[in-house]
C-alpha cells in the first residue's frame, strides 16, 4: 500500500484520533499498529485496524494494543467500541476479539460475480 493511500485510507480522514491509536516499535522497527476512529460526537469508538507484523504474533503486542485501546475508548468516556472482522482471517483477529468481550451484532455477505 502506497504513503498516499495508507494516509487517505485510515489517518487522513476526519474521524482518526491518533491520540487514541497506537503503534508498537522494536529496534525502530514498526511492529505493530492499531488505528483508532471516533466520528465527532460520538459514543463509540471504531478501532479501523489493528495488526502485527508476522514474526511479533504470539508475543502480546495485538493483546497489549487491544487493552490500551478499550483502556483509552473508557477514560475518554467512549460507550462502546466496535470492529467490522473477517471472520475468515487466520491470523487469530476473531479469538482476540471474542477474548475482550466483542459480540457479534450483524453478519455481512458479500456477492461476487465473474464477468467472463
Amino acid at each position: 500500500m502506497s504513503e498516499e493511500m495508507w494516509m487517505s485510507r485510515f489517518v487522513g480522514v476526519p474521524q482518526f484520533r491518533a491520540d487514541m491509536s497506537w503503534l508498537v516499535a522494536h529496534d525502530s522497527e514498526v511492529i505493530g499498529v492499531c488505528i483508532n476512529w471516533v466520528p465527532p460526537n460520538a459514543t463509540q469508538g471504531w478501532i479501523e485496524a489493528i495488526g502485527v507484523v508476522p514474526d511479533w504474533r504470539g508475543c502480546g503486542v495485538a493483546d497489549a494494543m487491544m487493552a490500551g485501546t478499550l483502556s483509552t475508548f473508557f477514560e475518554r468516556g467512549l460507550l462502546q467500541a466496535a470492529l467490522d472482522v473477517d471472520t475468515e482471517n487466520l491470523t487469530g483477529a476473531l479469538h482476540l476479539y471474542e477474548k475482550y468481550g466483542f459480540a457479534v451484532v450483524r453478519r455481512e455477505a458479500i456477492f461476487v460475480k465473474a464477468l467472463g
